[in-house]
């Protein structure tokens, strides 16, 4: 193996080996596939976890002790992100230097300590929440009261 494709985010991403109670499967899951002998992919996206809530667990800490020069990074948080009242919220508005912003806990927890190590981050803006009307607005692509998502990743 040469060089490592970091997944983190939630459960768009996650690999599922559990007993829920109907099948799950995060996209993050089907990147093996597309990828050689050259490049491992780590999944190790937690389902309802944040871009904050990410950062208590176990497996951040394996990411941020495991990245080795030339390694990947791949982001793919923002829909437990908008929860209110809850250890995952951080706003959609603000930038990278706006504490408590998406923008700021994407750089600060994940995008700088990457670039540090010479790792490449690679930002997916949040997935849409299906909707049975094909008709996609406000928080079903991630703009709420709180800000953009999207924009701010972007």
């Amino acid at each position: 193996m040469g060089h490592t494709l970091w997944v983190l985010g939630d459960s768009t991403v996650s690999a599922f080996n559990d007993n829920y109670y109907m099948p799950r499967y995060g996209y993050g899951t089907a990147l093996p596939m597309f990828f050689n002998d050259e490049l491992e992919v780590k999944n190790l996206a937690i389902s309802g976890t944040s871009s904050k809530s990410f950062t208590t667990r176990d497996n951040y800490r394996l990411f941020l002790e495991g990245m080795k020069p030339g390694d990947f990074i791949m982001l793919g948080f923002g829909h437990n992100d908008e929860k209110h009242g809850d250890v995952t919220f951080t706003s959609g508005s603000g930038d990278k230097d706006t504490e408590g912003s998406f923008a700021n806990r994407l750089y600060t927890s994940y995008i700088k300590p990457a670039l540090e190590n010479d790792v490449t981050p690679i930002l997916i803006t949040p997935t849409v929440r299906w909707v049975e009307d094909g008709v996609y607005k406000g928080s079903d692509i991630h703009i709420t009261a709180d800000g953009d998502y999207p924009e701010a990743e972007r």
